[in-house]
């Protein structure tokens, strides 16, 4: 799984909503995305957990081994 793998139904993110507060919005996802990674501690271009983010969880096994 990789950041690409992130997304939403077309729906969200090409058809404008019909009505309400958001009307004629669609969702932006690359900048929530991004953000989500950040939050997580997770490299923004790849999805995968930071070397710091696997110590931190006490996994620096997993990041000798994956990073």
């Amino acid at each position: 799984m990789t950041r690409k793998d992130d997304a939403l139904p077309d729906r969200f993110t090409k058809e404008p909503m019909p009505d309400g507060f958001a009307e004629g919005q669609v969702v932006n996802l690359e900048p929530m995305i991004s953000k989500y990674y950040e939050f997580r501690g997770w490299d923004k271009d790849t999805g995968v957990p930071t070397r710091k983010k696997l110590e931190e969880l006490g996994l620096e096994e997993v990041a000798r081994d994956i990073l």
